[in-house]
């Protein structure tokens, strides 16, 4: 599903990707970026001149980031925000507003989000707020209403963690 609106001059597309019980979804996005959407999953992408924004309203998904240091990606997941720049990471919004993030490849930062004043809901930029965390491959973060904490992650570990891909 693709909505449109105009945001001053700009036409902003909001794509809606979702996925069913049991079934996985593999797509290029139109900045390069690849996703790939777990079972019972539900991302809205929305990508313009300045920002590339994904908000995962339930599920899963895994992105390998287009690199572009003019637009950072963000991936919205309930109150927290994981921004980066071209990387891979692997973002799981669970039954319990839980996110868990996993980083294959480069770096992210990762906490929660605040939102900037300059207008609407539909037209508001995530921010990060000023207590990010740096997290870099091999690493993990479980961010939750009671904190975050980083933890290294062998790669046997994100093999398995992450062989949803695979169809496991």
């Amino acid at each position: 599903t693709t909505l449109a609106q105009v945001q001053g001059r700009q036409q902003v597309l909001t794509t809606i990707y979702e996925t069913a019980i049991g079934e996985q979804s593999h797509v290029t996005l139109a900045d390069g970026s690849s996703i790939i959407l777990n079972t019972n999953s539900l991302l809205s992408v929305r990508l313009d001149r300045k920002q590339r924004i994904l908000s995962l309203e339930r599920g899963e998904v895994h992105v390998d980031v287009a690199h572009d240091m003019t637009r950072p990606l963000s991936v919205i997941a309930g109150n927290s925000i994981v921004q980066a720049v071209g990387t891979t990471v692997a973002v799981e919004l669970n039954d319990n507003k839980n996110v868990d993030v996993i980083v294959t490849q480069g770096k992210v930062l990762v906490g929660a989000r605040s939102l900037s004043s300059s207008a609407s809901a539909d037209t508001t930029t995530p921010v990060l707020s000023a207590s990010a965390l740096m997290v870099v491959k091999g690493e993990s973060i479980r961010l939750s209403d009671i904190g975050a904490e980083v933890h290294a992650v062998s790669a046997e570990d994100i093999d398995d963690q992450l062989s949803w891909r695979e169809g496991n």
